[in-house]
Parts: C-alpha cells; sequence; structure tokens
C-alpha cells in the first residue's frame, strides 16, 4: 500500500497461477442433494452442476469460523463446501452471459447455461458432447445427481439456441413411467435462434439401449435472427423395473455451436420419499 499510495502511476503484475490436471474431477459430493423433483416429476433436478466444495469465499468477520459463540477469532477468507458456495458460481457464470447479451430474459441464460453443460465420463472426466455412454457403475445417479451436467459459462455466452422454460418447455425432458409397463412419451419444445441469422441444426441421439428415441423435424433450419421453430421428441421403451432409470441426451448442433437436451425416464415404485441411491438400478 505504501508503493500504491506513494506513485503517482502505480502498475501491478498478475501472474498466472499454477494449473494442476486432475481426473478425478469433477465428481458430484455425497451430500450434494440428488434428484428426481417428487414435487415436479417432469422437471429434472438438479438443473445443472457446478463447483462447491473446499471453495476460498469471503468470510463475515462477525461470525465464528467454527460455528462455536465461545470462538472469539475471525477470519475474511475460509474454506467451505455446499450448495451456497455453487449457487454463486452459477450466478457469476449468469452475469458473464448477461454482460454479453443484455438483452437475454432469466430463462433465456438458464437456457444456455443448462444446454451447454458439460457431460461426466466413466472416468470421472469432462468430455465433449459426442462423448462415450457414462458408466453406470461409476456414476449410480447420474442425471439425478448433475442434472444437465457440468457448468461451462464460456460456450454458454454462445449456445446457438435458446429454450424458453414456460409451460413445462423447458431444456430438459424427464417423466415419470410405471414400472414393468412398456411406454410412449412425447416431448414439445420451441427453440429460439440466438446464433447466427442464417444456420441450420441437426439432431444427433447419444446411444441408449434402453430408450428409442425420434425427433420430428430431425432438421431445424433458421433464416433469421430470434427465429422460433418447434419440434417434437418422442421416447419409448419397452418398461424399467421398480425405481430405475434410463437416460440419454439430445443434440442440437450447427457444425459449431452445440445444445444438448437429457432426456430422463424413471419409475418410483413405492412412496414418494427419498430413496436411497443403492435402491435403484441404472440402465444405458
Amino acid at each position: 500500500m505504501s508503493y500504491f499510495n506513494s506513485s503517482q502511476n502505480p502498475a501491478a503484475t498478475i501472474v498466472r497461477s499454477e494449473e494442476i490436471a486432475d481426473t478425478a474431477v469433477p465428481v458430484v459430493a455425497a451430500f450434494s442433494s440428488q434428484g428426481p423433483n417428487f414435487i415436479a416429476p417432469d422437471i429434472l433436478n438438479p438443473h445443472i452442476k457446478a463447483p462447491g466444495r473446499y471453495i476460498l469465499p469471503a468470510y463475515s468477520l462477525s461470525a465464528s469460523p467454527s460455528g462455536n459463540p465461545d470462538d472469539k477469532r475471525s477470519l475474511k477468507y475460509s474454506i467451505l463446501s455446499g450448495t451456497s458456495m455453487a449457487c454463486p458460481h452459477v450466478t457469476g457464470a449468469a452475469v458473464y452471459v448477461k454482460s454479453f447479451h443484455p438483452d437475454r430474459s432469466p430463462s433465456a441464460i438458464k437456457s444456455a447455461l443448462m444446454t451447454t453443460g458439460t457431460l461426466c465420463s466413466n472416468k470421472r472426466s469432462l468430455l465433449p458432447y459426442k462423448a462415450s455412454p457414462m458408466n453406470a457403475t461409476e456414476y449410480y445417479d447420474r442425471e439425478f445427481a448433475y442434472g444437465a451436467g457440468h457448468l461451462n459459462p464460456v460456450k454458454a455466452v454462445d449456445p446457438g439456441t435458446a429454450v424458453s422454460p414456460k409451460d413445462l418447455n423447458y431444456p430438459s425432458m424427464a417423466i415419470q413411467a410405471t414400472e414393468d409397463k412398456p411406454f410412449k412419451i412425447e416431448f414439445s419444445r420451441t427453440v429460439r435462434n440466438v446464433g447466427l441469422s442464417n444456420s441450420t441444426y441437426k439432431m444427433e441421439i447419444l446411444a441408449s439401449s434402453q430408450v428409442k428415441v425420434n425427433v420430428e423435424p430431425s432438421i431445424l433450419s433458421f433464416k433469421s435472427l430470434d427465429e422460433k421453430q418447434s419440434f417434437v421428441v418422442t421416447v419409448d421403451g419397452q418398461g424399467l423395473p421398480v425405481r430405475s432409470m434410463a437416460s440419454t441426451s439430445l443434440v442440437w448442433s450447427d457444425g459449431t455451436c452445440s445444445v444438448r437436451s437429457p432426456i430422463v425416464v424413471y419409475t418410483f415404485g413405492g412412496p414418494l420419499n427419498r430413496m436411497p441411491s443403492s435402491l435403484f438400478i441404472w440402465h444405458h
């Protein structure tokens, strides 16, 4: 501070921090709240995954670092974990996207964050959209653990299309099915072009042996910015055992921008209470 106060033109250099590659991340913490959504079964919970463990945030000087009222110590910073740490990361990402697109609505920004989330592989590392299917022995809860994927603010700036979460026109698709009975479900979705005015998106379904997915139309052609296009996703299967789930993803890509919507079909098979992960049977 003495240099800053005594210099007419103070200057400083910000040195890049050291980066360490950790192939064991990202991974969902055991204490993280998970789905399914028992209040609104058609909405996939959680929405998205973000960093929330061992975070170094600012800490109130009036609060005890140990939570003990007899502890009179104070800290400017402390290492914390929890949803309260993940939420600011998502908020910051939303503000980051808003800084590029001041006219974007909260729902459009939410759509951008969800549809550009990154999948996790069976080795629990980040993979692009054309990743191999997730290994159920590694990620028992899959979409019920990380929702639409791991937060990716850079890709969210330019998603290409946006879904407005109105009347269940949601970026993800989830449905509760009756156990051991064949199912056929239709999801109607409308997207808005927020990318190039002249663009064509082709669909791709990530591999799944448990569900068959058909999308009509399979190509979306936009001629102008903010133009809307609708499509219908039909999901059918031979039936799922009690307390099980099957999941896949619909990917729209124009060759540059890609957006992904998780598709989850699951069964409760019991009272509406929190079911331990070990009671679920997971399928691809």
